[in-house]
């Protein structure tokens, strides 16, 4: 899982997708998440549901463009974290589609070693239950930084 790297911009289908050329895309790409092979990344009901709350653009004709499935990428790793509410504040911030998500890309790349760094601290002989807190400690003060900066934008 840490040795994921999310796709560059550039190399997410700049063609039109229908639904289910979207959800293989998405499965292919995030399916390393799934703790069950059978388990869908993101639902067809959640994607409507992000467009109906202007969180994702509606899509034209009902094809997905490349700036869709960036933000999908994103929705997967936010909507366990944060509202939907709080995303559609991240999303439509301002940025390009393009811009957010080349720094989403480039945090969650940094975020990734610092959790290589907390596995290695097991090598080192720290307890894996010390691990454990530090990483969920860490998570939840994190969130709750994240939710009141959210609340500034």
């Amino acid at each position: 899982m840490l040795d994921y790297r999310p796709v560059a911009y550039e190399n997410i289908p700049d063609i039109e997708l229908y639904m289910d050329q979207v959800m293989g895309f998405l499965t292919r790409e995030l399916g390393i998440f799934s703790e069950n092979t059978r388990e869908m990344i993101l639902t067809k009901s959640m994607v409507n549901n992000y467009v109906k709350a202007g969180i994702l653009q509606k899509p034209a004709k009902k094809k997905y463009n490349q700036d869709h499935l960036s933000q999908m990428i994103m929705l997967y790793f936010l909507k366990n974290v944060i509202t939907m509410e709080e995303t559609q504040t991240l999303i439509n911030h301002g940025d390009s589609p393009k811009d957010l998500y080349e720094t989403f890309r480039k945090i969650q790349g940094e975020v990734y070693l610092e959790g290589q760094r907390a596995l290695d601290r097991l090598e080192k002989e720290e307890s894996r239950l010390e691990v454990i807190f530090h990483l969920l400690i860490q998570a939840d003060i994190n969130k709750r930084i994240a939710k009141a900066l959210i609340k500034e934008l």
